[in-house]
């Protein structure tokens, strides 16, 4: 019994340390003064939601005869793909 009681002890000791062990090496967030929540950083970005945007219909349409030359090429009806 008493050999138990010291196993058991041994074991105690062993989890305790193995615990403090992995306590002590544990990365510890280091967030320095100033710092604001990532929420309130990515509200503070503004997009640009302006609709001035128009395609340039020479490339449009250059864009589209490159489409339409590759899907001929691959000719999918014919299960050349």
């Amino acid at each position: 019994m008493k050999k138990m009681a010291v196993y058991l002890l041994v074991l105690l000791a062993g989890i305790a340390l193995g615990g403090w062990l992995m306590w002590r090496r544990s990365p510890r967030p280091v967030a320095p003064a100033g710092l604001q929540p990532v929420d309130a950083w990515q509200d503070s970005i503004k997009l640009d939601r302006g609709g001035s945007y128009t395609p340039d219909e020479v490339a449009k349409k250059r864009l589209l005869e490159k489409l339409k030359a590759e899907e001929e090429r691959q000719r999918p009806q014919e299960r050349r793909n």
